[in-house]
Parts: C-alpha cells; sequence; structure tokens
C-alpha cells in the first residue's frame, strides 16, 4: 500500500499483493471493500458562481453561508432542505440567522417549516459519492424507482400520505452502501416531511435506517 494520495484517500496496490508479486485474493477483495468504502459527496459549482445577480447582492458573508448550506445538504443527501437549528452550524460567521434572512430575501433561500429550503436545488451537481442528479436519470435507477413506487403503491410508508412529493429513500445510505443501491428491498418510498424527519433523526425509518 502506498501513502495518501492528493485527494486525501489511500492508494492501494491493485494486485493485492503488497508488491512482492504474490496475489492474495483475500487482501485484493478487502482492498476493493474498502475502496467502495471511502466514498465522499463533492459539490460542483459553476465557476460563474461569483458573478450571479442574486451571489453579488447578497454580499460575500451570505454568499459563503450559501455555499456551506449547499455542502451541507451535499453532504446528508436533504434535497436541498436545511433545519433552521442547523444554520448557526454551517459555517463561522456572526448573524448567520440575519445572512440566512438576506438570503430568502436576494432569492437563494426559500424558508420553509422548520428551516430553509435552497431554491433551484436540483440544478446543483452533486459528484463522487452523492446521488448525482445525473444518476438520477440513468436505467438503473429509474427501473429501481420505479419498482419500489410499485411496491409501495405510491404511498409515505410513514404517515401513509398519497398527495404530497414523495420520495425514493435509500434504508442503508447510497454513499456507504454500493452494492445495494438498486435492491428493491432497500428502498422505501416517504413523502418529503418524512424523509426531512428521518434525515434529521427526528423519525425512524420504518424500513430500518
Amino acid at each position: 500500500m502506498e501513502g495518501p494520495g492528493l485527494d486525501g484517500s489511500a492508494s492501494v496496490d491493485a494486485s493485492g499483493d503488497g508488491g512482492d508479486g504474490a496475489a492474495d485474493p483475500r487482501r485484493a477483495a478487502q482492498s476493493r471493500e474498502a475502496k467502495d468504502a471511502w466514498v465522499m459527496s463533492c459539490l460542483k459549482i459553476d465557476d460563474q458562481f461569483p458573478d450571479h445577480p442574486k451571489v453579488v447582492e447578497a454580499g460575500p458573508l451570505a454568499s459563503w453561508l450559501h455555499v456551506c448550506g449547499m455542502a451541507y445538504c451535499a453532504r446528508y443527501l436533504t434535497d436541498g432542505f436545511i433545519p433552521a437549528d442547523q444554520v448557526s452550524r454551517l459555517a463561522n460567521l456572526s448573524s448567520p440567522h440575519n445572512l440566512s434572512a438576506k438570503l430568502v430575501r436576494v432569492g437563494l433561500w426559500e424558508s420553509v417549516s422548520d428551516g430553509f429550503q435552497i431554491r433551484e436545488w436540483l440544478s446543483c451537481y452533486i459528484v463522487s459519492g452523492g446521488l448525482t442528479q445525473e444518476l438520477r436519470h440513468t436505467a438503473d435507477y429509474v427501473r429501481w424507482r420505479r419498482a419500489v413506487l410499485k411496491r409501495d403503491k405510491s404511498t409515505c410508508q410513514g404517515c401513509a400520505a398519497t398527495s404530497q412529493p414523495l420520495h425514493v429513500h435509500h434504508i442503508l445510505p447510497w454513499p456507504t452502501h454500493p452494492l445495494v443501491r438498486y435492491v428493491v428491498r432497500n428502498g422505501i418510498i416517504l413523502c418529503v416531511v418524512c424523509h426531512k424527519m428521518i434525515h434529521y433523526g427526528r423519525q425512524s425509518c420504518p424500513g430500518g435506517n
């Protein structure tokens, strides 16, 4: 095994032989498992972001809070939702609630029940370990989503709602369990409210996570 790479991850000899030429299938399998487990969500921001009229109007401090908010949503797969009690923890800034109010005023955030919603979240591009918008359109993901919707009869398994926007939630998280990403029993239908409650530990997932 070599030292850590520039991205902070460990570079592993793909042969699993430690460099002595004698391949060990067990070590190779362990290396592959370690690589699968070490994943990270990354937020890709347009290089014209600093010149966006809303960002300019928000100013540097509020804009930094916005960036930290997007990173938070990418890390925890919240679909752009930020709980009100998390705002002050996003960045070491004075008057974070005044800054969040400014983000609402310029149209980058929207004030919703129990927190804030980042506007146009679906246009943000989450890469690597996170569930990217691009991956939402792959054939495997679409088939998996349809199968879960059909099994759960397009009904939230938390509160039985059918009229609210419905999300297909991974019971074992997408970033850390790549082998069951498209396994139907690892999916469950939740309304947007129950989905948020589960991600923030305020409600247990009916499927066990």
